[in-house]
């Protein structure tokens, strides 16, 4: 057994173009590991058969050796595991570090004029944080550090991404550091070097899993893991800190408590998922510290105080803020009723369980909005059995809890940490990246089951560790290099997930893109046009409910039209005629598009594609039938979805300002600019265009509050270079205006 699982390890390792330092190092770091986990001599083996290009001598026999070297290994295996793993990491997620921009990114970071700062003040850091309101509290870290990012490396994407992937390493190093405390508290387990070698492995799993892609190559996602990486070190102090008191060391305790308070607030605003800390707190006193010796402590009992301490005030608390910020209403945007949501994530939670033990390349995706919805208990059936499963699965993680204290505790713990994204607040009902945190639980019960089966043997267990280490990092590897560019990662996307609409909206978009590149053949683009449309159509079957893909159908077929005209023109003047056949579009988009829009669940990607196709024609670079923007304007303002105060209804408000400016009503555009800065009076573009408005129509005095008010904020160096513009225009026109009267 031995023999063969090292030549099958060198042909693996040795065998598959490592070169250099790098390549070296891996071998180096695989077989010595390999050869002490296993206690076998693969070393020696290859060196006895004349295996080329070993990277180091044949060890030296010794005589003596000790009792942890025939077993787990020395105290060191199981940070050269760690060690190796993260280096393992770097390589595979390489290829993905050169990718561009992409989805979100593309607002959130690389057109976010907030984060282009000019010097790393702390105004201009402040402002660069609260730029952009992704949660209740603007997760003001993450968007700092972009800020930091632009400011030290530029707007290119691999500093983003790199910056990711040593946030990600330094979450693995957290993880073992955590894990190794948790195995070495319940002493009654496992040793010292098995407590390592637990955390050690759990680590390299995590590090190298294909679901935790999307939080190192997606650069928004940077909220995710440093959320994580806050979360870990809270807990991290958190057992300090109780192990201190235990001690009668107050003062250290005290410290390390307030340290605990610390990172739990950085955790908070990073993302709202340290929220839970509490409940992941709660797990540990009751599986944990309660086996570690606490004479006032019965083991595995769950007192009146600790669960009014961790889990109720917590949940009162969270409720009354669910209320107060009104997130539950979040419902009225969203396809699903609350019911709905929770049935279906009853499912979503066992897909994701099935998607970290056992991963499969053709399921991963960064949208899964093709998943079905459970609108009974019985539709789909899956629904009543996945109910069922959970209460079996977390009934058997109470029961082994005296057995198997570290299983229960990574069980409970995955759960714990999907109980704000996959319970009652109404968010999409799948993303991969909701597991950057969640998976560690199943890691560390799958772990510690593993090797606490005394029936496998040292090397059987290190055989199955190191092949599930090299399937993982192979899948990663593969996702990386989808993601060095957006072409083929949408490609992959449509093509593993058919049926869903944002991957058909998406291959829409590059299709539609590679018609504007200048390396495409003019029989080509014709092609690529066409096929942007079908995705287009497809995608809004999908989703009957968004007007959004019908509106870029819309766009799309008034550009090929403005397009058409130009070749014309073009082929008159020349001589040369072009025969293309125009875009085929079925009929009825115009009109299916105004009934979405009059539905009562808007969705946000019909505002961004019905303000895009406004701003075309605003622009000359689209034509429309006259007045039928206007209607649809109309008509998705009187949607009651639409709340008269939000953020939506102000950017809608402002559109048809300009609209009726361009077209000389200035009594409607002054009343709905008014109307726009009244609800968003944050928003500087609001008032910049509003002072321009209000100044042609001989409103100085507002104008000039205005402009004077957008001034008085942070703003990035662009626009503010364009507010003082316009507050000259605006003196000037005024000054001559009074010198004629």
């Amino acid at each position: 057994w031995a023999d063969k699982i090292c030549r099958l390890a060198a042909n693996i390792v040795l065998g598959n173009g490592f070169s250099g330092f790098e390549g070296t190092l891996l071998q180096t770091l695989f077989l010595r590991c390999f050869s002490i986990m296993s206690g076998s001599n693969c070393v020696n083996l290859l060196h006895g058969i004349g295996w080329p290009g070993l990277p180091f001598q044949q060890p030296k026999k010794r005589k003596n050796m000790s009792s942890d070297e025939k077993g787990f290994g020395p105290v060191l295996l199981p940070w050269v595991l760690l060690f190796f793993a993260m280096v393992v990491a770097m390589f595979i997620y390489r290829p993905g570090l050169s990718g561009p921009m992409m989805f979100d990114d593309i607002v959130s970071i690389q057109n976010n004029k907030y984060l282009q700062i000019t010097e790393p003040s702390p105004e201009q850091l402040k402002t660069a944080a609260f730029s952009h309101q992704t949660g209740v509290f603007y997760r003001p870290i993450p968007m700092g550090s972009f800020a930091l990012n632009y400011y030290f490396f530029g707007d290119g994407p691999f500093s983003f991404k790199a910056t990711n992937l040593g946030i990600h390493l330094v979450t693995g190093l957290l993880i073992f550091l955590f894990c190794r405390m948790l195995a070495g508290l319940i002493g009654d387990r496992f040793s010292g070097q098995q407590a390592g070698l637990i955390a050690a492995l759990v680590a390299a799993l995590w590090l190298v899993h294909p679901i935790n892609l999307t939080a190192v190559l997606y650069g928004v996602q940077r909220m995710a893991s440093l959320s994580a990486l806050f979360v870990l070190l809270s807990l991290i102090l958190y057992l300090k800190a109780r192990l201190a008191w235990r001690k009668q060391r107050k003062a250290t305790s005290m410290l390390l408590f307030s340290l605990v308070l610390l990172a739990a607030v950085a955790g908070v605003l990073s993302k709202e998922n340290a929220l839970l800390l509490p409940v992941y707190f709660f797990l540990l006193e009751w599986l944990v510290l309660s086996r570690t010796g606490d004479p006032s402590t019965d083991a595995n009992s769950l007192s009146p105080l600790k669960v009014l301490l961790w889990i109720a005030v917590p949940t009162v608390v969270g409720v009354l803020g669910l209320w107060l910020f009104g997130v539950l209403n979040g419902y009225d945007a969203r396809p699903f009723t609350l019911t709905e949501r929770l049935l279906t994530e009853t499912r979503v939670l066992f897909y994701y369980i099935g998607l970290i033990l056992l991963p499969r390349p053709r399921e991963f995706s960064l949208f899964h909005d093709d998943i079905a919805l459970s609108t009974g208990l019985f539709s789909p059936a899956t629904t009543i059995l996945s109910i069922l499963g959970l209460i079996v699965v977390i009934y058997l993680a109470v029961r082994m809890r005296k057995r198997h204290p570290l299983a229960s505790f990574g069980v409970l713990f995955f759960f714990a940490a999907h109980l704000m994204e996959s319970t009652i607040i109404p968010l999409e009902l799948v993303f991969e990246h909701r597991n950057y945190l969640a998976s560690l639980g199943i890691f560390i019960s799958v772990v510690s089951l593993l090797l606490s089966l005394d029936k496998l043997s040292g090397l059987a267990k290190a055989a199955m560790a190191v092949v599930v280490l090299i399937f993982f990092s192979s899948l990663t590897l593969g996702r990386s290099m989808s993601w060095q560019d957006v072409n083929r990662l949408s490609f992959t996307m449509v093509q593993n997930h058919p049926e869903s609409s944002r991957t058909n909206y998406q291959a829409a978009r590059v299709y539609q893109a590679l018609t504007r590149s200048p390396l495409s053949a003019r029989e080509s683009k014709r092609e690529f046009l066409q096929l942007a449309a079908d995705h287009l159509l497809k995608a809004a079957e999908l989703n009957p409910r968004d007007a959004g893909p019908l509106l870029a159908v819309m766009l799309l077929k008034s550009l090929d039209r403005a397009a058409q005209k130009k070749n014309l023109v073009k082929g008159l003047l020349s001589g040369d005629s072009d025969n293309s056949l125009p875009l085929i579009v079925q009929p009825g988009v115009v009109e299916e598009a105004r009934k979405r829009l009059a539905m009562e669940k808007p969705t946000e990607l019909a505002s961004v594609n019905l303000l895009h196709i406004s701003r075309c024609e605003r622009a000359g670079n689209c034509v429309f039938d006259e007045g039928l923007l206007d209607g649809l304007f109309q008509t998705y303002m009187d949607n009651p979805g639409i709340a008269p105060d939000s953020y939506r209804m102000a950017a809608l408000l402002e559109e048809v300002a300009l609209r009726a400016f361009e077209k000389g009503d200035m009594k409607k555009a002054q009343e709905l600019i008014i109307r726009a800065v009244e609800i968003n009076p944050h928003m500087a573009m609001f008032k910049i265009n509003g002072a321009v408005i209000l100044a042609s129509a001989g409103n100085y005095s507002l104008a000039m509050e205005y402009i004077d008010k957008a001034l008085s904020e942070s703003l990035p160096e662009v626009v503010r270079v364009e507010a003082e513009k316009v507050r000259k225009g605006v003196r000037e026109r005024r000054e001559k205006t009074d010198s004629l009267n």
